[in-house]
């Protein structure tokens, strides 16, 4: 085994981490306004997903502990190396997590964890093996994960890998259970690294690499089809995810107008993001080791200007892993990667700029930073020497301190007792108060969420409830090419689309463009 790509188990007890796992093994989430960003990544040695501490942040970023780490609990033992995916919220209490991992015997999982706001750890309230109960078995041995969370009546999509490496979607909702959906793309994907973002509810984009110059841009439409592009070179024909993948193939009369640096098609993992002018960018750690972004301005994909190494640090090796989560509503992204043997946290704020990156914290006693403090532990000091005299002797003062010292502490004692008194008689009301209004969710048992636990996902919109049912009668694997058109998206209540032309809200151009488009590079946004 490569040892960049291993953990040393003693320097985990020591706090640090060493290498990065394989692919995908790594997932990032982002709950809702001010509740901080969430990761988990997987232990290649035994396939355990060690996640953040869900209720702590430490100067912007989450706490991950790694000498006593936070073991997810899971049934069904994740693949050594496979990969994890997760979507969450906040329900007004705590981070409520769904998290999807490809397991050991080939399945793809989802359990439902509840964040225990005491210990800091995410409690299991169910684990479902929903490629059964969508009837899926040509899962790729290392399948990519992604998933996306639209909300409490589109609910989950997850997209994979099948055998061919060709991209397809299972979709949840309260109405269905986990059901297959359909080909995403019929055009084989050069890597396993999967990525997708979605805008409102309606305006999803799945991302993967096409070949050795170019990624693959899947996007949904109001006919149903997921439209087909790439770039840097355009794919010709305008393909959706019904076409062979003999003709989907890249357009010779069309010169691209920019390449992706250090790209070969096999990174570690893929990210994507859209900001509140609903500019999508991929990003990606290049066989150079430095991370890249590309964005879609106004459908034109360009290179987005390389940031210093204080911001995006060189990851610790070639094409490595990353994870990346978003906040549309204010274009905050968060990017996590291992740089220098430690999880790192690259983060853009709302004003478009990259702040200095961040060491994540291991334990309550360490601080994030970036090349860290360079203090040398001297003080301004005085020259006591040359101060005027008291009267009193060194004794006499160091008396007098003590004595003010124990008196202070004493009447900060009775007023610190006094006043948690009475916050705990004030927290006892409301929560009896509080106890009426709402009947108390058993952790014990997976039952649906009831409504008033279940309030807003980080785009403001209300997280589904979950309760799988007994197994959707859904196609069989080797249909998928005529999925049951009951369940399609055009014929469901509340149809999942993605507009070619809808309203300003969404990143659409002008006219009806069949793909998008080459550019030049940007030095700026």
């Amino acid at each position: 085994m490569n040892m960049a790509r291993s953990w040393s188990v003693a320097a985990l007890a020591a706090g640090s981490l060493i290498g990065t796992a394989s692919g995908t093994s790594m997932y990032a989430f982002y709950p809702g306004p001010d509740k901080g960003a969430q990761i988990g990544t997987q232990d290649p040695k035994t396939g355990d997903i060690w996640v953040n501490n869900c209720n702590a942040q430490i100067d912007g970023a989450p706490l991950f502990p790694t000498s006593t780490p936070n073991v997810l609990k899971t049934t069904n033992q994740p693949k050594k190396g496979g990969s994890i995916a997760a979507t969450g919220w906040w329900d007004s209490q705590k981070v409520v997590a769904s998290i999807f991992w490809h397991s050991a015997d080939g399945k793809i999982m989802n359990g439902f964890y509840n964040c225990d706001p005491e210990s800091g750890t995410f409690i299991q309230s169910g684990e479902f093996t929903i490629s059964d109960t969508a009837k899926v078995t040509d899962i790729h041995p290392n399948t990519g994960l992604s998933v996306e969370l639209l909300g409490s009546t589109a609910g989950y999509r997850v997209y994979y890998h099948d055998k061919d490496s060709q991209v397809h979607q299972l979709s949840y909702t309260t109405k269905t259970d986990w059901n297959y959906y359909g080909a995403v793309s019929q055009d084989p994907t050069f890597s396993q690294a999967l990525a997708s973002l979605h805008s409102g509810t309606n305006n999803i984009t799945v991302i993967s690499p096409k070949n050795d110059k170019d990624v693959e841009v899947s996007r949904y439409n109001t006919d149903g089809t997921w439209h087909i592009s790439a770039f840097p070179e355009a794919i010709e024909n305008s393909p959706t995810n019904k076409t062979a993948p003999a003709k989907i193939g890249i357009d010779p009369d069309v010169k691209p107008k920019f390449s992706l640096p250090a790209w070969n098609g096999k990174p570690g993992g893929l990210g994507a993001a859209v900001d509140k002018s609903n500019t999508r960018t991929a990003f990606y750690i290049g066989s150079d080791r430095r991370l890249y972004e590309v964005a879609s301005i106004n459908f034109i994909w360009q290179n987005m200007p390389n940031q210093t190494t204080a911001a995006w640090p060189l990851a610790d090796d070639a094409n490595a892993e990353l994870a990346v989560t978003y906040n549309q509503g204010t274009s905050e992204a968060w990017v996590y990667y291992v740089s220098n043997s430690s999880l790192i946290q690259a983060y853009r704020g709302s004003d478009g700029k990259w702040s200095n990156h961040t060491v994540l914290p291991t334990s309550t006693g360490s601080t994030g930073g970036g090349s860290g403090s360079d203090g040398d532990g001297s003080g301004s000091g005085s020259d006591n020497s040359k101060a005027p005299s008291s009267g009193l002797s060194g004794g006499a003062k160091a008396g007098i301190g003590i004595g003010v010292s124990v008196g202070a502490i004493g009447v900060g004692l009775l007023g610190l007792l006094f006043f948690l008194r009475r916050r705990k008689q004030r927290a006892a009301a409301i929560a009896a108060e509080a106890d009426k209004e709402q009947p108390p969710i058993n952790l014990g048992q997976y039952h649906s969420p009831s409504e008033q636990a279940l309030y807003y996902m980080a785009d403001g919109s209300v997280a589904p409830a979950y309760t799988p049912q007994t197994p959707y009668d859904s196609p069989d694997a080797v249909k998928k090419a005529t999925p049951d058109m009951n369940m399609h998206p055009a014929n469901m209540v509340s149809p999942l689309v993605e507009m070619e032309q809808p309203p300003t809200i969404y990143e659409l151009p002008p006219t009806n463009f069949s793909y998008e488009l080459p550019a030049e590079s940007v030095e700026r946004r």
